[in-house]
């Protein structure tokens, strides 16, 4: 069977529209068993994770000759899931949004649970979701959002994704922890209660997952 080497950016979800096949076949390919016990998310892999492809069948279609006759390719989809809360950590129920993606708008607001869940396709790659809270200031929030970028939580680059994720900026991603990203990562702690000191730590490493990947 073929494989692919992963890339930044790659996922199981975009990997299988590239190849022509639903993520689920390939996740669930028994070739694919150990590196799924490893990630356990179709959507983080790491460069240089290696995903073995099916082999693709050839359909045969029976049609009359000299007539035109129109094929249509259906997209593969995705789902873009998450909770929106303040810098203080609290839940954004009932607000206005505008997410884009790849140049497309999508408009709503978030459900009971603060929650937004919007499909877009699965080889999306950057976006931007803006958020009004409606309070006496008029708060906006803000995030650039680089879909798919998601590294494992074990890694430098994946703890300073979900901190961008978070709201918790730190500049451009390189996976070296340094001022800004211990910056970052004090202010996640002051926010959720952790011991304050800069540090990446299991604690924070736990608690990114549990506020993160809860989507």
């Amino acid at each position: 069977m073929p494989q692919h080497v992963a890339k930044q950016g790659d996922t199981i979800v975009s990997i299988a529209d590239r190849y022509g096949f639903n993520w689920e076949r390939i996740w669930n390919l028994p070739e694919n068993a150990k590196l799924k016990q490893t990630r356990k998310d179709p959507g983080v892999l790491y460069p240089n994770d290696v995903v073995v492809i099916p082999e693709i069948k050839v359909k045969t279609v029976s049609a009359e000759m000299c007539v035109r006759h129109r094929f249509r390719y259906k997209r593969q989809m995705a789902i873009f899931r998450v909770t929106v809360e303040d810098s203080a950590g609290k839940a954004c129920p009932g607000k206005k949004f505008v997410l884009y993606v790849d140049g497309s708008k999508h408009e709503g607001t978030t459900d009971s649970s603060a929650r937004i869940e919007q499909e877009i396709p699965a080889n999306s790659k950057k976006g931007k979701l803006t958020v009004w809270l409606e309070d006496e200031d008029n708060t906006i929030l803000k995030w650039d959002l680089q879909l798919g970028y998601l590294d494992p939580v074990e890694t430098a680059t994946g703890v300073q994704a979900r901190l961008a994720n978070l709201g918790f900026p730190l500049g451009e991603i390189t996976g070296q922890i340094g001022p800004e990203t211990e910056s970052a990562i004090r202010s996640f702690q002051i926010v959720h209660g952790l011991t304050v000191n800069g540090e990446l730590n299991d604690e924070v490493r736990n608690k990114l997952k549990e506020l993160h990947d809860k989507n």
